[in-house]
């Protein structure tokens, strides 16, 4: 349970930039635990439809147009919280962009210096939109003595991004205010922080960063993710059966098997309440864009290292077995580690071992709209540190497979 003071069931919030990617995500996790959240944008574009999405998940949220890099609009945002709630207890400074944009390129003998207008945009953006925030809401949070403020920020705050001059500083420029301001306020009982997230994953990104770089229980979700994006599969009955080597089933069961000979047994572990059942769901639910709850089971086996998913699942549609092979091997054609095994042929971990891949297999089902994905990584590469210097490639515009191969 969490303390008292962070508990968010009755609170009003602000949330800047929020109808889509973080602060979206931000605004669902809030509505959904009992918060009540004022949900900001420039314009109705994505807003309306985010505010429909809401209500329809029953957790209705209010929504405001407003351009965040504008005085005159935050006033007339927190005067409508003010006027719908009485008081105000946190602000999230959520407004930011990226441009590609080095201080001077010269291509071909011809220089190109970055703007005066492609400067203040992004110092717009990512630096005087919280300021403004902060500013606006101050006088309130002072007379009540208390609020809470978090600024998004980037990690481009602590180490500078090559051709992203602009970005880089608006960024470690908005941690400096954040401090500044815990200092200030402090004696209002007003706390400020920051958040510096990486890369993160959006609906309009490619197809192997959303189903590689950015997933977490890669055996599971590389599979999954595509034919769910597709609407391929049921996901009202996903049935997986994880079997894990000794080095990837968790402290628990490694303490639990200390003094016991893991090579003669196989045991299953976390059944019906596993760690990752609710990371799984939630990733699958926010690919579904609805409720998705999967059938999940882990087991110890007689090995040091690897993961090999079984998935059972039933397609929808006309899709059968055959389609789905066909699908994702065009799907993960250009996924370098992503490998597309034969239709209908059993694959092991032995195949993966010491590699960055990710093997998968689709098998065919004595009924036609049932069929049996399976899934091979190695967990100390693929499943941790080769994703790791996967993500850090992608990250910086390097090649991918650097250090991989």
């Amino acid at each position: 349970m969490l303390p008292k003071e962070y508990e968010v069931k009755g609170k009003n919030f602000i949330v800047s930039a929020s109808a889509r990617g973080i602060g979206k995500g931000i605004v669902e996790v809030l509505a959904s635990s009992g918060a009540q959240v004022l949900a900001t944008a420039i314009s109705n574009t994505y807003l309306e439809k985010f505010s429909k999405y809401m209500k329809e998940k029953g957790f209705p949220i209010e929504t405001i147009v407003a351009d965040a890099t504008k005085s005159e609009d935050w006033e007339k945002t927190v005067n409508y919280a003010l006027n719908k709630w009485d008081n105000i207890d946190g602000l999230i400074n959520n407004l930011g962009d990226f441009i590609k944009k080095p201080l001077i390129s010269v291509q071909d003998g011809v220089e190109t210096l970055m703007s005066d207008d492609e400067w203040k945009y992004i110092l717009d953006l990512n630096l005087t939109q919280a300021f403004l925030g902060c500013r606006a809401i101050s006088s309130h949070f002072i007379k009540q003595q208390k609020g809470k403020v978090i600024n998004i920020s980037g990690v481009a705050a602590r180490k500078g991004v090559p051709n992203a001059l602009a970005y880089s500083v608006s960024k470690a420029a908005l941690v400096q205010l954040t401090q500044t301001l815990a200092l200030e306020w402090a004696q209002y009982n007003i706390n400020v922080n920051c958040i510096a997230p990486g890369s993160f994953p959006d609906p309009n990104m490619s197809n192997d960063i959303q189903t590689q770089e950015y997933t977490k229980n890669a055996s599971i979700q590389i599979p999954l993710i595509p034919l769910i994006q597709n609407k391929m599969i049921n996901v009202k009955n996903i049935i997986i059966d994880s079997k894990s080597g000794y080095s990837g089933a968790g402290q628990n069961v490694k303490n639990k098997f200390k003094f016991t000979n893991i090579y003669d047994s196989v045991s299953a572990y976390g059944v019906g309440s596993h760690k990752h059942m609710a990371e799984i769901d939630q990733e699958l639910s926010r690919i579904s864009k609805k409720k998705v709850k999967v059938f999940f089971t882990p087991h110890l086996i007689p090995m040091f290292r690897g993961i090999l998913s079984t998935i059972y699942l039933e397609t929808s549609g006309k899709n059968n077995a055959i389609k789905i092979h066909k699908f994702l091997k065009k799907y993960h054609k250009k996924n370098f580690f992503v490998k597309i095994a034969k239709f209908n042929t059993p694959i092991g971990t032995g195949e993966v071992m010491n590699t960055n891949y990710c093997n998968i297999s689709v098998c065919k089902n004595r009924k036609d709209n049932k069929i049996i994905i399976i899934s091979a990584i190695d967990n100390l590469i693929k499943g941790a540190s080769g994703q790791a210097v996967q993500n850090m490639n992608v990250a910086f515009k390097m090649k991918e497979t650097l250090g991989l191969i």
